[in-house]
């Protein structure tokens, strides 16, 4: 008698994710997360237009019903120079509703030749849990129609990658300037503090001795690297503290 009831629930569990999602759709998606596209009727051969849910809707209708996913299988498969990835994957709700759905990506896709295997076996995994959450809501999914937009958007996230990479390497190196302006500025507030006791003259000349520059030489601290300035203010660090034992003594 209890198997009929849980039965009912999980088709009730069931028509409750389909009413909720229609009205989740025309709530939670802006214009932005559609797109539309002319596809062949796959029995008329006829075209017609169709607004399909591009990747950013399907990732807030997950989060909206707070559906979790997983991979199941990640499988590579070659045929000749064609690269193949076939993905299974499982979505399911906290009330126990659960869909599965196999994606496939290939290199010979229009726009895939190219792309670097990561970003197949990604868009198989993309393709297998979007497939998913579209059964478990009750929304057809056609694994065509969204090729060239896939391709589109994986393509400027990669352009977009590559920039970031660049832009951190152009960054990663202005700390670096900056931390050698700060270096600098402190080894010359530390030779500030240090004249107050001993001649600026004799600083530099013990500077010079200590990096084994000639006397006469000149030298600008605004001319050494990171490693010597650093070793500098150790040095400076050394001269400030004999001064202070000789003032206590």
């Amino acid at each position: 008698m209890e198997k009929p009831e849980k039965m009912r629930e999980t088709f009730e569990d069931r028509l409750k994710v389909f009413d909720e999602f229609k009205i989740a759709k025309s709530k939670i998606l802006s214009p932005e997360d559609f797109a539309e596209v002319v596809i062949r009727d796959k029995k008329t051969k006829e075209l017609r237009r169709r607004k399909i849910i591009l990747k950013s809707g399907w990732r807030k209708i997950k989060l909206f019903f707070g559906i979790s996913s997983e991979i199941i299988e990640v499988r590579r498969e070659k045929d000749g120079d064609k690269i193949i990835y076939i993905c299974k994957a499982r979505v399911y709700t906290q009330s126990g509703i659960t869909s599965e759905a196999v994606g496939i990506c290939s290199s010979d896709e229009p726009g895939k030749s190219s792309m670097n295997e990561y970003i197949l076996s990604s868009i198989a995994q993309t393709r297998a849990i979007n497939k998913a959450i579209a059964d478990l809501v009750g929304v057809d999914f056609e694994e065509d129609e969204f090729a060239d937009y896939e391709t589109r958007e994986y393509e400027t996230e990669e352009i977009g990658k590559q920039k970031l990479d660049e832009k951190k390497k152009i960054e990663s190196s202005k700390p670096v300037a900056a931390d050698k302006n700060l270096i600098v500025s402190q080894i010359f507030e530390m030779i500030k503090e240090i004249s107050e006791n001993i001649p600026r003259y004799e600083i530099f000349s013990k500077i010079k001795k200590h990096f084994g520059l000639d006397e006469k030489q000149q030298f600008k601290i605004t001319d050494l690297d990171t490693k010597q300035l650093t070793e500098l203010v150790d040095f400076l660090n050394s001269m400030r503290k004999e001064k202070t034992e000789e003032v206590i003594f």
